[in-house]
């Protein structure tokens, strides 16, 4: 198996350098191919009967496949709520800290960005366990009616089993964040 990435380390926006560069090793010890720092350019039919595509790559190089997956991240699908008059974009739906993006409307899921309780800042988790904690969290606000509706502030957290490797992520990570070992090895 191969894998193309075009960022320094698998996994570099979620974990960061020090960890993903941890799991680069443990996907190489596992009989991958990891082409890091490295983009698709294009893709052919592949030029062997037996082969599927031809993958151009950024550095001039070039992979036959017989199957190819592209994962080039997600984004909120918004058009449907168009001319709603909902504070919504392709960065997703803006609600307030409760998950009211209007007088009786609430939301939940991959699209909802609010400002968390804790940070202030505007967050949006695209993870599934988070969409279930805001779709509880979203119906107590819609039942509360006029009264107070407390805001949502989860500790966002998110896995990933990678061959014998369990990753945990607790917190909301930003670029600047530095990973330090403070027990144990890597």
């Amino acid at each position: 198996m191969t894998v193309v990435e075009p960022l320094a380390v698998p996994l570099e926006r979620v974990v960061g350098p020090l960890v993903g560069g941890v799991l680069a090793r443990v996907h190489r010890d596992h009989g991958v191919d990891l082409r890091l720092g490295i983009r698709l350019d294009s893709v052919e039919a592949g030029t062997r009967p037996s082969s599927g595509v031809t993958c151009r790559l950024s550095d001039g190089t070039s992979l036959e496949a017989d199957a190819l997956l592209v994962a080039v991240g997600a984004r909120a699908a918004t058009s449907w709520l168009a001319g709603s008059g909902l504070d919504v974009g392709p960065e997703g739906l803006t609600c307030d800290a409760s998950l009211t993006a209007a007088p009786g409307v609430v939301a939940a899921g991959d699209l909802v960005r609010w400002p968390h309780a804790i940070t202030g800042e505007y967050v949006q988790v695209q993870h599934r366990t988070n969409a279930a904690e805001q779709g509880e969290h979203a119906a107590g606000s819609l039942l509360a009616g006029d009264g107070p509706r407390p805001g949502f502030a989860p500790v966002p957290y998110v896995w990933s089993d990678q061959y014998d490797c369990k990753i945990q992520v607790i917190g909301l990570l930003r670029p600047t964040d530095e990973a330090v070992v403070v027990d144990g090895s890597l």
